[in-house]
């Protein structure tokens, strides 16, 4: 941080100022030393040549007559001149050569020779006559006006530096305080605040205009803000609770019937939502002949997949009415799907070909026995016995987004040993980021954790903790992308 302020506006322009007038003046006086020096030395020498003329006329007698005293004399009345320095006569009759004040005059002024005069008696010369002189009157004249000048020029910065000061602190110093103060105040949120009127400079008159003029338009911005906020707030309000509502819908849709607890097997299902809800879905419904287990990934997850989900609750409940288990499990995947597209239908007016679907499994458990048969829609389903876990394939038409019936193919299976499992898990669970390079889980992944597990001494629902804690380890701090939903079933 700097140790000094930085200078008022005033100070600044009178540091610009104070440089102009240096260079002006130092420059002025450089020109008018040079020409005024000139200038004088030519007035003396005409002074100098006037005065040589009458020195001249008042030598013609001594000289010719010879009365050096009278020259002498002659001289020493010429040379009163405080300017003049030397006088030498030049008399050629005889050859006589006189100075003034001294022999000595003419070496002790090297340069400064002035004027030359004749001394004429009509066209005939006696002689001669050489003056020389100083430049110091000349030269202490032309300081001495440098000094006037620059005098004058400091008491004309000093007087216009309190000028300026005191313009500063009467017209700009107290108009930008005030401009100041109320940007503060209106960015602490008095947004009712204005300058008003202010008897100052046009451009300050000019500058509070203009913040009246953005105080005014923030604050009816403000004001719009404030009541577009609260309309969101209550809409934000009827979807909560609109969102509530279906989620307590879809929870109460959502579960499965506890008549398996007399069936071979375990079974537990856990569902993690990305929103309040979503569109993964799962359903297990008793029947008198069979266990059905309902279980799919509806498009994408919200809005859009909770209404898939719906329909994909009506569409299980109506085909519920229909079916028994031992109409299989392809009949009751291809109903549901001839459900899903009439529900649909009812509530879009009629368009079937909208793109809304799920990938999904319908499987029939054995009240009695261990078997379990399933029809799957690309859906990916895992088993594992003796130990050993294995993906089994699925038609790779989904329920839903096409109008036309579907068959499905269905495929069965016994779950001999005590432990085999069968796993179901929708797209949210394989594509969870995660681990150092942010890839996603994986089915394979998937499938070697399920080989780890003891599933011979755990029950279906802490297989289903266990493969979310694995999965949260894996994905460290990184959110879901998709909704999360896994069901197990192990042969007890």
């Amino acid at each position: 941080m700097s140790r000094w302020p930085k200078p008022s506006l005033a100070i600044r322009s009178f540091l610009v100022m104070v440089v102009c007038a240096s260079i002006l003046g130092v420059g002025g006086s450089q020109l008018y030393q040079r020409f005024a020096y000139d200038y004088e030395r030519e007035k003396l020498s005409v002074k100098i040549a006037t005065a040589s003329v009458r020195l001249s006329r008042a030598m013609i007698p001594a000289i010719k007559s010879g009365d050096m005293g009278m020259i002498r004399s002659i001289i020493s009345a010429f040379a009163g001149t405080p300017e003049v320095t030397c006088v030498t006569i030049k008399i050629k009759k005889g050859k006589v050569v006189e100075h003034w004040p001294d022999e000595a005059c003419v070496a002790d002024n090297p340069g400064l020779f002035m004027h030359k005069q004749p001394i004429r008696r009509q066209i005939k010369v006696l002689g001669e006559a050489e003056v020389y002189f100083t430049d110091f009157f000349i030269t202490q004249n032309i300081r001495e006006f440098n000094v006037i000048i620059a005098g004058g020029i400091a008491s004309l910065m000093a007087m216009m530096l309190l000028a300026m000061l005191v313009q500063q602190r009467l017209m700009i110093q107290r108009p930008i305080s005030r401009i100041i103060q109320a940007f503060s105040r209106l960015g602490q949120g008095e947004e009712s605040l204005r300058i008003g009127e202010m008897r100052s400079a046009p451009e300050f008159e000019q500058i509070s205009g203009a913040f009246d003029q953005m105080a005014e338009d923030l604050e009816n911005r403000g004001n719009m803000l404030r009541q577009q906020a609260e309309e969101l707030a209550e809409k934000n309000h009827e979807i909560n609770q609109s969102l509530d509502y279906g989620a307590m819908i879809l929870s109460g849709l959502t579960g499965l019937d506890q008549a398996f607890a007399t069936s071979p097997f375990d079974i537990a299902a856990e569902q993690r939502q990305l929103a309040q809800i979503g569109g993964d879905y799962y359903a297990g419904i008793d029947a008198e002949d069979g266990y059905i287990i309902f279980f799919a990934d509806a498009t994408g997850h919200g809005v859009p997949g909770a209404l898939a989900s719906m329909l994909l609750a009506s569409a299980v409940r109506n085909a519920a009415t229909r079916l028994k288990a031992k109409d299989g499990a392809g009949r009751w995947l291809s109903c549901i799907h001839e459900n899903f597209i009439e529900g649909l239908a009812e509530r879009t007016g009629g368009e079937k070909d909208i793109q809304l679907g799920a990938d999904a499994i319908l499987m029939i458990v054995g009240k009695a026995s261990p078997i379990v048969s399933w029809a799957s829609a690309k859906q990916p389903l895992f088993v594992r016995q003796s130990g050993q876990i294995e993906m089994t394939s699925s038609d790779k038409t989904s329920i839903g987004y096409i109008s036309e019936s579907l068959e499905f193919s269905e495929q069965q299976l016994e779950l001999k040993k005590k432990g085999d499992m069968i796993v179901m898990c929708t797209d949210g669970i394989f594509d969870q980021p995660g681990g150092e390079k942010q890839f996603g889980y994986g089915k394979k992944r998937f499938m070697r954790y399920c080989e780890s597990l003891d599933t011979g001494s755990i029950s279906a629902a802490k297989a289903v903790d266990l493969f979310f804690a694995d999965l949260e380890k894996y994905a460290r701090d990184n959110p879901p992308l998709d909704d999360r939903t896994i069901l197990a079933i192990i042969r007890k």
